[in-house]
């Protein structure tokens, strides 16, 4: 029961980690200086625009956000059954 608990508060943690480094975020939740001052934590989200930014991937940002979360949650299924055998 305290690992299906766990297991569904990871998920929701993850769904919004995944959404606010998506081009999809449209809160602002902290000032201009980033989350706890740290500056690459800026407000709108947006993270992986601004990490290819210069760089020839430019353009691919959504589609390399999309096969992004597709290999985390890969992962984290992988090692969710290796760890609780479910």
């Amino acid at each position: 029961m305290i690992a299906r608990a766990l297991g569904g508060l990871f998920t929701v943690a993850l769904a919004v980690i995944a959404l606010y480094v998506s081009p999809y975020w449209v809160f602002r939740l902290w000032d201009r200086g980033g989350l706890f001052d740290i500056g690459w934590l800026r407000p709108q989200g947006d993270l992986v625009a601004q990490w290819l930014r210069g760089t020839p991937f430019q353009p691919y940002d959504i589609p390399l956000w999309g096969i992004g979360v597709f290999l985390t949650l890969t992962a984290l299924q992988w090692l969710w059954r290796r760890l609780f055998g479910g």
